[in-house]
């Protein structure tokens, strides 16, 4: 009885026959892989994929220190890896923003190595976003590989998310009686907690300043003071003490307004907040 193994690799012992055996499984199947990839190549069925292609940065728990990784990998249309390509392409980054948001490329690279058909590029963000604003890394750049044209591709950070106040109380109504005559003893003073929260209203643990200011209209001579023009924020929670002063009447406002078209300054970015208030209108 012939004996296939022996007969294709030689007389050897049995274990070493099944392990060249599986040495040319491999290069068999290594093969393949090429042919399909040059396939692909000289098809021109080679492009790229951008992992992530969008990922939509949320302002409210975004870290600036913390820098996104974009993993550039080039593939067949099918989606196989194209690892026959080791060399560079060209990447850029690009900013849409209402503010004054930087996207750049750590290194402030202009082109990226790839080995295997793989490449790693990392965006960093710097001034000021908001929900809405854009960071666009390009890879390709009308590119060729080996070659063949590849069309380029993106990774689109659109920033989401809004970042606010709550103030407690946002609306109250003080009597004006009451008032005048805490004013005309020991004096007349009230608070507002502010709490910074996100879309969802979960609070965001900044530790800072923001810009607050005061507002009245009053019949008379009313006035009202704050003791400064931002308020301390700790964890994401600060208290405005407001102080009365004059003579107040009903219907007359007195008006804190949080956020002031301020930001929060981070570490390397800000972020814009939305304005809110806190208005006491008197009542008789």
């Amino acid at each position: 009885m012939s004996d296939p193994l022996r007969e294709k690799f030689g007389p050897y012992p049995w274990a070493t026959l099944v392990a060249r055996f599986s040495i040319a499984e491999t290069k068999i199947a290594l093969n393949y892989t090429q042919r399909s990839e040059f396939a692909a190549m000289l098809s021109g069925d080679v492009e790229f994929d951008v992992s992530p292609a969008t990922p939509g940065t949320d302002i409210a728990v975004f870290e600036a220190s913390v820098k996104r990784t974009v993993v550039l990998t080039l593939q067949t249309a099918a989606g196989a890896p194209f690892t026959l390509f080791t060399g560079t392409l060209p990447v850029s980054i690009a900013s849409t923003t209402a503010g004054t948001g930087v996207a750049t490329l750590t290194g402030a690279i202009t082109s990226v190595a790839f080995v295997a058909g793989v490449a790693t590029v990392y965006i960093e963000y710097t001034g000021v976003w908001a929900a809405g604003d854009t960071a666009t890394l390009t890879v390709g750049s009308t590119s060729t590989v080996m070659g063949n044209a590849v069309v380029n591709a993106t990774c689109v950070d659109t920033f989401v998310g809004v970042v606010s106040t709550s103030p407690v109380p946002a609306a109250l109504g003080s009597s004006a009686g009451a008032v005048n005559t805490a004013i005309a003893g020991a004096g007349f003073t009230r608070s507002v907690e502010i709490t910074l929260v996100d879309e969802g209203a979960a609070t965001v643990p900044y530790t800072g300043t923001i810009a607050i200011s005061i507002a009245y209209e009053t019949a008379g001579d009313g006035t009202a003071t704050i003791p400064a023009a931002t308020v301390a924020m700790v964890a994401g929670v600060g208290t405005v003490v407001i102080t009365y002063l004059t003579t107040w009447a009903a219907n007359d406002t007195c008006t804190l307004t949080i956020g002031n078209t301020s930001t929060l300054s981070g570490t390397d970015i800000d972020i814009v907040i939305a304005n809110t208030t806190s208005v006491d209108t008197l009542v008789a």
